[in-house]
Order: structure tokens, then sequence, then C-alpha cells
């Protein structure tokens, strides 16, 4: 059933991908869906974490029956004989066939069997978390590459914008000029300015381009393919407490769980390496052909209960255990560093968090402060009040301090995601639930008064 569900699963992520593949339109729950099911690192992870499953199953194997078969055909230069009194008599044949079965079971071997198990468990559970964790971060990856591409478009509008801006002035200037109002050098300053804004547009242009062939390198898209993707349909949530997502990071963070599993796997390798020293119990029996002549019965069945002891091999016993403690103390110390680089990770997101929601607020007062002035440096120029250079000045401070909005509200976006990843939250069941934008991170950026 499990395997149905699979190929179900893998089924409706290769139809999403291959739908994808032809889609211009590109939706938010669409790319993480493709990405965390088909994206280059989660096939890998899928096939590690696959192996490592297997583990269990070798490591059990040791206390299953192991079951030995043989057969072979002797050739010898001389007849067997046996020496007696009165002279030789032979006791085998020159040439003889011999065959085999044998079956040897393990009784016990003091826990080293069992540890072995229990660390083949362990790396399991490690590497379906590592799977997890991976599977998050190309989530977050993802979300990145797709607010980076939103916030490339946008700024590719406002450049639009700030070049529709630079020809009203250029427009006015040559008309003011016309009538004798203003000098040529206005109308030249005008036309610089304008050309500048065009120079800028086109970096901005590549930048947005570049932007769109990462995204389609994640989707696994060609790279060159016509892209758009849908605006960011969340709304943002508000600022969690330091305290709370410190102590739900801890208990929640991936890279926490996989050190633990790799501490409890290398305490059962300890375990193991201890057993080593410990005597082997095993039964074992089997039927055994050998052609002979000149004996009574040519095959017999047979049964042995037996122990092995290895009781000195060079000091590899001592020198392997001593090893695994050392690995062991190094591991305890890196889960402990990392538990502390995880607190410290969640205090810089959330401070980057906070600052993004201040930045938000201060780009937004400082855009309706640069509209407002180049509303009012326009009058005045039509007036003959003002210079063209006030209105180039005017018309670069709008564009910048929109641009600097849109880059607040796009960096409340990413912090927000890279804040939920380092918490340990599901980042495809978050960015799953349908939220509305709300209206406070809005700007209206196509009126003919804004121009």
């Amino acid at each position: 059933m499990t395997g149905k569900i699979f190929c179900l699963s893998l089924s409706l992520s290769l139809s999403l991908s291959l739908n994808l593949a032809y889609a211009d339109t590109v939706t938010l729950q669409e790319g993480l869906s493709v990405i965390t099911t088909q994206g280059y690192e989660m096939r890998m992870a899928m096939a590690t974490e696959e192996a490592a499953a297997k583990g269990e199953e070798l490591a059990r194997s040791r206390w299953l029956p192991h079951v030995n078969a043989y057969a072979d055909h002797t050739w010898l230069q001389y007849q067997p004989e046996a020496i007696f009194v009165v002279g030789t008599a032979p006791i085998g044949n020159e040439s003889f066939l011999r065959y085999g079965v044998t079956v040897n079971q393990l009784i016990t071997d003091f826990g080293q069997t069992g540890s072995g198990i229990e660390e083949a468990r362990a790396k399991a559970r490690g590497q379906a978390a590592e799977t997890e964790r991976i599977r998050n971060k190309v989530a977050l990856d993802f979300l990145i590459a797709y607010v980076s591409f939103l916030q490339a478009e946008k700024t590719l509008d406002l450049a639009d914008l700030e070049v529709e801006r630079f020809e009203s002035h250029v427009t006015d200037a040559k008309e003011l000029h016309g009538a004798g109002e203003v000098t040529l050098n206005d109308v030249l300053a005008a036309e610089v300015a304008m050309a500048d804004a065009n120079l800028r547009r086109i970096t901005i242009r590549d930048e947005r381009n570049l932007a769109a062939s990462k995204l389609n390198y994640l989707i696994l898209r060609p790279l060159d393919s016509p892209t758009t993707v849908v605006d960011f349909p969340f709304q943002l949530d508000p600022i969690p407490d330091l305290e709370d997502i410190s102590a739900k990071a801890s208990a929640n963070r991936l890279i926490l769980k996989i050190l633990d599993e790799r501490v409890t796997a290398k305490e059962a390798l300890l375990s193991s390496r201890i057993a080593e020293s410990f005597p082997t119990l095993f039964i074992s029996g089997g039927y055994a052909y050998e052609e002979n002549d000149f004996r009574v019965h040519e095959d017999s069945w047979s049964a042995r209960l037996g122990l092995t002891w290895e009781l000195y091999k060079g000091g590899a016993q001592s020198v392997a255990q001593k090893q695994t403690m050392d690995e062991l103390t190094v591991l305890i110390a890196q889960r402990e560093q990392t538990r502390e680089l995880v607190f410290l990770e969640v205090r810089d997101f959330h401070r980057l968090l906070t600052g993004a929601l201040e930045r938000t607020s201060v780009t937004r007062k400082a855009v309706s402060q640069a509209r407002e002035s180049l509303r009012l440096f326009r009058s005045m120029y039509t007036e003959g009040e003002a210079s063209a250079t006030e209105i180039t000045d005017a018309v670069t401070a709008l564009a910048r301090a929109e641009e600097n909005h849109w880059a607040a509200i796009y960096g409340r976006l990413k912090a927000e995601g890279r804040l939920l990843y380092v918490t340990g939250d599901d980042l495809v069941a978050v960015y799953s639930m349908s939220r509305a934008m709300t209206p406070d991170d809005s700007l209206n950026t196509g009126t003919g008064e804004e121009k």
C-alpha cells in the first residue's frame, strides 16, 4: 500500500513538474511542491534515506541463520592408504565427489549485534531527519528566489516609471524652452538624466533575467524559459516573541534532532565495540556427503554447539573503543555548539525581521514625502520658480524612496521565511495557507499623478 501511495505521489509530482515546464506563470505553492519532491537535492536525499533504512536489515541479519552449501571434486596423485602391522590398506578413493550444507545460528554475542541494530536505527532516524531538513532548506531557497524575482520585477517596474517621469520632464522642458521660459541647458540636463535612467533600467532588466533563470533552475525548467510569478499571496504575521521562538527552535530544529541521533548511534557503536571483547555462542548443523568406497557411511548429519572468543587482536579492540569514545565526545560538543548557534540564528533573524518592519514604516513615509516634493517642484518649475536640477533630483529621490520601500517589504518577506526556517517550522505547510497581503504593504505605482 505504501508503495502505491509513493508511486501516486511521484506521478502527481512528475505531472506537476511537466506542467510547470510548459507554463509561463509559476505560483509559490506549485514551485514549493516541485522543488521539495523532484528537486536535485531532494532526490539525492531520498535515495540516501532509503539506503540508510537498509542498515537495520543488514545489522539484524546476524541474528538469522546463515546457510552455506558446497560441492567439489578432488583428484589425488596417490590413493589414500593406512599402515597396518601386516602391510597397508586403502582408506579412500583417488578421485571423489564431495558436497554438503551447513547451517549456523548465533545464540548470543553479548549485545554486539543488538548494539549494531540500535546504531543502524539511529542512523536511519538521523537520515530521515536530514531529508526533512533538506526539504525545508530547499523550500527556503525557493522562497528566497521567488521573493527575489518578485523584487527584481518590481524594481524593473519602478525603473520604467522613473524613465517615464524623466520623459515627462523632458517634454515639459522642451515646451518651456520653446516658449522661451527656460534655457537649452534645462532641456539637455533633463535628457542626460533620462539617459542615465535608461542605462540603469538596462542593468535592472539583466538582474531580473538572472533572477528568472535561477528560479527556473530550482524548479527544473529550461533556464531561458519565459517566467512570470504570482505576487506574494500571504499576509505578514506579527513578529513573535524572542523567548517563545527560541524555545520552539530548541524543540523543533531538525539539525538538533540529527545530532541527537548521531550521538545515539555513536553510543550504540561504543557498546558494540565493548561487546567485541566477549565470546560468541553459536549452534550449527548440516549434511555432508563424501564419495568413498572404503567407508561404511559416505554421508552424515551433524550438530554442533560452539563458542568462539578472540582473546587478543593486537590491541585493536582497545584502540577502537578509545577512538569511538573520542568521536562521541566530539559529537556531544558539536551538539552543544549547534544548540547555541541555533539560538544565535534565531536572535539574528528576529533582529532582521524587526529591522525590516521598521524600514518598511520609515520608507513608506519617505515615499509620500518624495511624491509630494516632486509634485511641488513640478508646479514651481512650470511657474519658473524651480530649476531643472531640482526636478531631476526630486524624480531620482522618489525613485530611490520607492525602491527602498519595496526592498524593505520584500526584505521582510525573506526575513520572515528565514526566521520560520531557523525555528523549525515546515515551510511548505506554512506557505500552503492562502493569506492576503496587508493593504499597508501595497504601493500604487501606476497613476498619472505619481509620474
